[in-house]
């Protein structure tokens, strides 16, 4: 789309101009400056009267009256929505404003029904009669913004501030005065306003006066106004998507990252979305921080998009997400990512944090030969001693000044991203000592110094940078390994050519004697000395001594190329020197050479001892000793005595038990500090229950890339454990739940559960005894009363293994019965025991409130027109009577289990010529309720002899002596003795409901009067 040529004053002017409002005197397209949702009123397709119509804006307009006593003298002013003009820009039908001549002003304004972050419109200006055109633009806050014909450029309300010089100029010099009034220049300009404080506009204001004093005479002239084309964005209308970009996909912990949203207008975002948009930033997968906030305000505005800063605390990979935001965008997705990329639907919203960088190293020998190329080895590193390594990718050039020096492919390097290290091979081509350095880094590192220089030995932050080369020397690379393993190295005798920069034998066919020193360069004293063809280079040749002054002279066999074969070994681990030297004798009197290289050993692995035996109680702290160890298994002492210590990281690994409902817990623990080889860890928690496997790593030791690792082992069954609950804790149901306080009846079910729980206090789920775990690390477990015990016996004293799921075992019928039914309320305390030792002893055991109770039903007597109410009772004792159980909301009565034995007539005798029956179940309140009898069939007068089954079976145990089937209620804990014929507390309760008895008759009564 094409651009308009925007003129913004930068005016020193007291006045400033105002920020968003723009000028534009020149263009190729409408409008200038394109947004999402935008609406144009052209007065041909879309009118105002038609906006209006669709609820967008509401306008009006005035046209300025005619003035006089009598007679009006005056023309008066005109407005029209059809007029039209030659004018630059202008098509079809336009707008118009006329004033006339009367001094009343003709206007119209335009109120926008949503505040709309900008407005545009074309606009015939003129600067014949100045200060006769005007806009105002009334904002959301009620300021107001004004625009006028006039030329001054320090005039904030002046067109002149807004528009070039050079454009003025002309326009000034193109006015040819008036003749009688009547030639008035117009031009065309569009005027934009957006501002920029998020503060939108409300409504729109055109207005024309006339010139006073300006014609023939000094009458007055009118002015016309015209205007087109006004744009406007409907605020009403939701973006199509939010963008999250950041400039990279690599970024580094604790340090700023940028993090932009963007609102657009459509897919590919080229129609900004400027009505404003607020949201709320998430980071997920690592922890970190936003600052100023994680909130997002997108000012409406022409800026369509805000940027916050988001610190990771922790490396990993880090998903941003932006979620609350308003108004919700009408696409789906409502968000694109673009992480170092073009946003785009579908991409990852994922960031790959990783450290930051400290400084970058140039490490190389500390001596070379001018005929051949030196590698340099630049690494970028993310702490001090590069045990962490920056991998957010570097470019940059390698310098090194003192002589003449041939990059083969270049002096610049590029370490990609997801890499740490590159190498720059130079030939240094002349005898003298070269610097060598770094420069131009992409990144700049936030160590002191920025770049670490290591020229035979580890790079370091006062390492020397210098490089000493020679035409003749000893030349050999001893590579990085694992302590104690032989490495096989190729010593060559060179020189330079005498007419090329070529190396050429020194030696060829031949044996020499030569000199081998080692030297301990971090940590900077050993134990050991290095072998070289497997002589400990001290002056004992003692393997057990340390490197000295002296070395050994080892005979080396030269072949015809100058090369000559030796291995090298150091049973110890650090960064070592191994320097070899010639001095000529006899032919080769005056020759001398030299030659070094450095090295790093490696431990070969770790080794655990005196980790913790099983059982091993979850949540509880367990030790475990690592030992650093070379490839022959023995201790490398000098691993943890190196300038900047080394350290091993402890990992755990379960391996039992696996399963749907196997949980890997959580480890904590930390090994200390090495000494003589070796750290102890005294402070190792496992969380949960099973068998696993414990694991040491130490990365990049030295700087070498090779790491150090090693287990308690890998198999299935895993090394370390068994651990187990630390403890238990037993929790009660009260079989009446809703009495305040809650109860249970002696004798009665109710529910308990056993949970195995950790030393932190939290479940151990892994304690399982169910298929969905293997194998099952659950136990049985023994159950008693630990408290009150003598009182009684518990119904189950054993749960099988099989009945914990996920830490917990759970009971619905346990019971504890007194064995005296005259036994006063007590609280027995439950204990849980398994064969591993795991008790609940000293945690929450919880706590069954026992009660000894019985059923009672009473006598009752009544009408025999109505149903009869027989009263029942819970009751318990209390250890002096039986009382009410007033807590009792519980127990039931079904209608079933009410026994009906025998049905008498009012003589006595037994009769089938009428019956009566329970209305339904009886439910207890506060300990009492009433068995509703319906009144006997055909109105006849008699007794029902009634019982209560509280037993399981058909057949009840009361002292009646009919026994018809019924349904056993099962609650026989509420039997007691009932009866003529109980001796003990196993019978049912009975009474009798009798009808046609007045209830007076049955009580003694001094005085009985009945009213009617």
């Amino acid at each position: 789309m094409t651009r308009w040529m925007l003129w913004m004053v930068l005016s020193l002017s007291a006045m400033a101009a105002h920020a968003g409002l723009s000028v534009y005197t020149s263009w190729g397209s409408l409008p200038p400056n394109p947004a999402a949702n935008e609406r144009t009123i052209d007065f041909n397709a879309t009118t105002l009267a038609s906006e209006q119509s669709a609820g967008k804006l509401t306008y009006s307009s005035v046209a300025g009256a005619c003035t006089g006593l009598f007679i009006c003298l005056n023309t008066s002013g005109s407005v029209s929505y059809t007029a039209s003009t030659s004018l630059y820009g202008f098509s079809g039908n336009v707008g118009r404003l006329r004033s006339g001549t009367t001094p009343n002003p003709t206007s119209v304004k335009i109120n926008f029904t949503q505040p709309t972050p900008y407005v545009g419109f074309l606009w015939g200006v003129q600067f014949n009669a100045q200060n006769t055109q005007f806009i105002k633009l009334t904002l959301a806050d009620n300021s107001v913004i004004t625009l006028k014909n006039c030329t001054s450029t320090s005039d904030a309300q002046c067109v002149g501030a807004y528009v070039p010089s050079n454009w003025l100029t002309t326009i000034l010099n193109l006015l040819l005065g008036w003749i009688l009034g009547d030639i008035v220049e117009y031009h065309s300009v569009y005027v934009q306003y957006q501002p920029d404080s998020g503060v939108k506009i409300k409504s729109l204001e055109l207005i024309t006066y006339n010139c006073a004093n300006c014609g023939f005479l000094s009458s007055n002239t009118s002015q016309d106004f015209h205007f087109d084309y006004i744009t406007y964005v409907d605020a009403a209308v939701a973006p199509h998507h939010l963008r999250i970009s950041t400039a990279s996909q690599n970024v580094a912990v604790n340090t700023d990252v940028p993090v932009t949203v963007t609102a657009c207008g459509n897919a590919d975002c080229s129609l900004p979305y400027i009505n404003g948009v607020t949201g709320t930033l998430a980071m997920s997968g690592v922890g970190g921080t936003w600052s100023p906030s994680a909130g997002v305000n997108i000012l409406a505005g022409p800026v369509n998009s805000a940027t916050v800063n988001a610190r990771f605390s922790s490396t990993g990979t880090a998903t941003l997400g932006l979620s609350a935001y308003a108004p919700t965008p009408s696409n789906t997705p409502k968000v694109f990512c673009g992480m170092g990329t073009t946003p785009a639907a579908g991409n990852a919203c994922t960031l790959n944090v990783g450290q930051a960088l400290h400084h970058v190293r140039v490490a190389s020998t500390a001596t070379g030969l001018t005929c051949t190329p030196n590698s340099y080895t630049i690494t970028a590193c993310a702490n001090a001693d590069c045990s962490s390594l920056y991998t957010g990718g570097l470019t940059g050039q390698l310098s090194i000044s003192g002589g003449t020096v041939n990059y083969p492919a270049g002096a610049g390097f590029s370490i990609t991203a997801g890499s740490s290290s590159t190498v720059v091979q130079a030939q240094l081509t002349q005898p003298a000592t070269y610097t060598v350095g770094l420069g131009s880094l992409s990144t700049t590192p936030s160590g002191t110094p920025q770049v670490y220089c290591g020229m035979g030995a580890t790079p370091s932050a006062g390492g020397a940078c210098s490089q000493a080369m020679a035409d003749a020397g000893l030349f050999f690379e001893v590579p990085d390994h694992a302590a104690d393993a032989a490495q096989t190295v190729s010593v060559s005798a060179v020189r330079k050519s005498d007419n090329s920069l070529a190396c050429t034998p020194a030696f060829a066919s031949t044996s020499k004697s030569i000199n081998f020193k080692c030297g301990y360069t971090n940590p900077s004293t050993g134990y050991v000395a290095v072998r070289v063809g497997g002589s400990a280079l001290n002056a004992a040749n003692h393997a057990a001594a340390a490197c000295d002054g002296v070395g050994q002279d080892i005979s080396l066999a030269f072949d015809a190329s100058g090369v000559a074969s030796t291995t090298v070994q150091y049973a110890d681990a650090g960064l070592m020197s191994l320097t070899a030297s010639y001095t000529g004798s006899g032919a080769d009197a005056g020759l001398s050479m030299t030659g070094s290289d450095a090295f790093i050993a490696v431990p070969a692995g770790f080794s655990f001892s005196a980790v913790t035996a099983g059982p091993i109680k979850a949540g509880v702290a367990f030790e475990a000793t690592v030992t650093a160890v070379n490839s022959s298994g023995a201790k490398t002492r000098n691993f943890g005595r190196e300038t900047s210590p080394a350290s091993a990281t402890l990992s755990f690994t379960k391996r039992q038990p696996t399963g749907v409902n196997s949980q890997a817990g959580s480890f904590t623990g930390s090994l200390g500090a090495f000494n003589n080889g070796e750290a102890s860890a005294s402070n190792l928690v496992w969380s949960e229950v099973g068998n696993a496997d414990l694991s040491a790593t130490s990365s990049n030791y030295l700087g070498s890339g090779l790491s150090v690792s090693g287990s308690t082992g890998s198999g299935p069954a895993g090394a370390v454990g068994p651990f187990v609950p630390d403890h238990f804790r037993v929790g009660v149901t009260q079989a009446c739940a809703a009495g305040t306080p809650s109860f249970t009846y002696s004798g009665e079910p109710f529910g308990m559960t056993v949970t195995a729980y950790n030393a932190l206090g939290g479940i151990t789920y892994n304690h399982d005894g169910t298929a969905n775990t293997s194998p099952n690390f659950a136990k049985s477990v023994t159950l008693s009363a630990a408290t009150n015990a003598g009182l009684g016996t518990l119904g189950t004293t054993a749960l099988p293994a099989s009945a914990f799921a996920a830490g917990v075992a759970s009971l619905s019928t346990q019971s504890f019965t007194f064995t005296d039914k005259l036994t006063a309320p007590a609280t027995v305390h439950l204990r849980a025991v398994d064969s591993d030792g795991v008790s609940s002893a000293g945690h929450d055991e919880g706590a069954v409130s026992l009660r000894s109770g019985r059923l009672r039903v009473f006598n009752a007597f009544g009408s025999e027109k109505t149903a009869l109410a027989v009263p029942l009772q819970a009751q318990y004792w209390s250890g002096k009577a039986w009382l009410i159980n007033s807590e009792d909301d519980c127990t039931t009565v079904s209608a079933a289990s009410v026994v009906r034995a025998r049905t008498l007539d009012h003589r006595g005798a037994v009769t089938t010529a009428w019956s009566s029956s329970p209305a339904g179940a009886v439910t207890l309140s506060n300990g009492v309720g009433a068995l509703l009898m319906s009144a006997p069939t055909g109105g006849a007068t008699g007794t029902v002899e009634l019982a209560i089954n509280l037993g399981s079976t058909t057949t009840d145990a009361s002292c009646l002596s009919a026994h018809p089937a019924s349904t056993g209620l099962g609650k026989p804990w509420l039997r007691s003795i009932n009866g003529a014929c109980a001796t003990t507390h196993d019978r049912d309760p009975s009474a009798r409901a009798t009808f046609g008895i007045y209830r007076p008759e049955t009580q003694r009564a001094v005085y009985t009067q009945e009213v009617y």
